[in-house]
């Protein structure tokens, strides 16, 4: 003998999640128009998906829309009702089908109040309470005017909600401020961030000269331009630049090339420069990077006057510049 033995806890979530894509169906259409044709889902017992026809990415404002026609009519606790029909009746009757899908002469239809109606085979709630709570986790383009919604129900969405709250209170809670205010202390915190990088620049600046002729004293004569290769602490590619732009102001016209390293805990950076009178004697910064950029763990590119690059390995910086100087024979 064979016991048949049902999952009730996965069918009813399964049957949740099932009914909430028919009520989202209808708040689609309902908020971005009749054009909202279905064009695949996948229910699940712990999430949703359903992929429909929309020309453009919903706003933010659009997707809280739909959310709150969708968990007003949960609340309404609206009675879902299945009965069976002949096909044309249904279609009489403006019951929503999936286009081009092949019915037969009689069909199902799933009704959640007058909210919804569809033709459907599957399994769903009683009524709309039963879902309890619907959160959309994001809407994304699956392909030409197909966008994909993927959503939570019920258990889910109150873990997910719960998720988010304790990731909210724990931010709140470093920043010393409430939901209400974090919005501004963050931005107060991006606008100090950014004046300290302004300062940090000008800094840089100011002194880029100083250290510019520094460099020079080391530079290295090849075959009539001067090339100063270095590894500059405490900087990024900006200051590399500012370093670069001050030892083109004290050379002048004369032909000049540098390959200048820096990096931080995680990065390593690059640049290679070469005025005018340098690319003329055959330099190119845009090989030199191609060449050592690997180095470091990266890849960059740029132009034969100016070329620079970023790598995900700092201790490397050393071996790049022996690399640099082995090319030149130096």
């Amino acid at each position: 003998a064979l016991n048949a033995k049902i999952d009730v806890d996965r069918r009813n979530q399964i049957a949740r999640n099932h009914t909430a894509t028919h009520l989202l169906q209808k708040a689609l259409s309902i908020v971005l128009g009749d054009h909202v044709k279905q064009a695949g889902s996948y229910v699940a017992p712990d999430r949703l998906r359903f992929d429909f026809t929309h020309f453009s990415a919903m706003t933010r404002e659009e997707i809280q829309e739909v959310e709150l026609i969708v968990n007003k009519e949960i609340s309404n606790n609206l009675p879902v009702r299945t009965y069976e029909t002949s096909l044309d009746t249904a279609r009489e009757s403006g019951v929503t089908a999936l286009f081009g899908e092949k019915y037969g002469e009689f069909v199902r239809v799933v009704e959640a109040g007058d909210f919804s109606s569809e033709l459907c085979g599957g399994t769903h709630v009683g009524r709309t309470s039963e879902i309890g709570l619907f959160i959309i986790l994001s809407q994304s383009s699956i392909g030409a005017n197909t966008r994909r919604i993927e959503a939570l129900t019920s258990y889910e969405a109150f873990k997910y909600v719960r998720k988010q709250v304790s990731v909210l209170i724990e931010a709140c809670e470093k920043l010393v401020a409430d939901p209400e205010t974090i919005g501004k202390k963050i931005d107060d915190f991006q606008a100090q961030v950014k004046e300290l990088r302004r300062g940090r620049a000008n800094s840089f600046k100011n002194k880029a000269n100083d250290v510019a002729k520094d460099l020079l004293k080391g530079a290295y004569d090849i075959q009539g331009t001067k090339l100063v290769i270095a590894n500059i602490e405490d900087a990024k590619i900006p200051e590399l630049r500012s370093v670069w732009d001050g030892i083109k102001q004290l050379q002048g016209k004369d032909a000049t090339a540098v390959v200048l390293f820096s990096s931080d805990d995680k990065k390593a950076y690059m640049i290679s420069g070469a005025n005018d009178a340098a690319v003329k004697n055959g330099f190119s910064a845009k090989d030199v990077v191609s060449k050592i950029a690997p180095i470091i763990g990266g890849s960059g590119g740029g132009k034969d006057g100016m070329a620079q690059a970023g790598g995900n390995d700092p201790s490397k910086i050393d071996e790049a510049i022996s690399a640099t100087k082995h090319s030149y024979n130096l």
